[in-house]
């Protein structure tokens, strides 16, 4: 084998190497990113029950208030837009 070919089969290992090595870190990298957005849709779903709890427990504390005469309907109004508001 000359010197020429050498080199050559030298170069074609390498590059095959380094396309084994990319192609590692881009599996590495994919099943990371994977981790992560399992992560952030539990901690979304997490977070939407609790907004929905809230506002149940926001529900009742205004209708208390109406109750008790310490809110009237416009106020109750300007709360209610206050928080579909933020949607």
């Amino acid at each position: 084998m000359g010197l020429w070919e050498i080199i050559r089969d030298s170069q074609l290992t390498s590059r095959a190497d380094v396309g084994r090595i990319v192609s590692s870190i881009r599996r590495k990298q994919i099943r990371r990113q994977g981790r992560v957005d399992r992560n952030q849709d539990e901690r979304i779903a997490e977070l939407e029950t609790e907004v929905n709890e809230l506002r149940v427990d926001l529900a009742a504390t205004v209708s208390l208030l109406i109750t008790k005469g310490v809110l009237d309907a416009e106020e109750c109004r300007v709360i209610a837009e206050a928080v579909d508001g933020e949607e």
